[in-house]
């Protein structure tokens, strides 16, 4: 390999390091690396959902998988951030926060939940939700 060939390939990875770095730390936490995953990894959303849901779950057992309203909200940050930081910039103008916390809590109204601060959504719901928005074009 030349070295020219070496000065992109480190250049082209220090760029992604440093887009992955969400917070910029320097230090890619295990949130920032799954949201970087579901964003670059093949597969269905479906499974990216499921495998982030996975990840940032405190609650989900192997037989159910389900997520609390404040981390399905950090998942979201996380993808948000990483799929703001490469354009969209119609988007721009809204507050991350704002749209991760409206998000989640559309999600769980939808599916009928009502405790919002400690109730829990399941794949399986969250995966209905976003066929519903899907289907009207959101």
């Amino acid at each position: 390999m030349s070295d020219n060939m070496k000065m992109k390939m480190d250049t082209t990875l220090i760029s992604l390091y440093s887009l992955f770095d969400i917070d910029k730390n320097g230090i890619l936490k295990t949130d920032e690396v799954t949201a970087s995953l579901c964003i670059l990894c093949k597969g269905s959303v479906a499974s990216k959902i499921k495998f982030g849901m996975r990840i940032f779950s405190s609650t989900d057992t192997k037989d159910d998988l389900k997520i609390k309203r404040s981390e399905l909200r950090n998942f979201l940050h996380f993808i948000f951030k990483l799929s703001l930081e490469t354009g969209n910039e119609i988007m721009l103008d809204y507050p991350i926060e704002k749209l991760t916390t409206d998000v989640s809590k559309a999600c769980f109204v939808f599916n009928g939940i009502e405790d919002l601060d400690n109730g829990e959504v399941r794949f399986d719901q969250v995966m209905k939700w976003m066929n519903k928005q899907s289907s009207l074009g959101v």
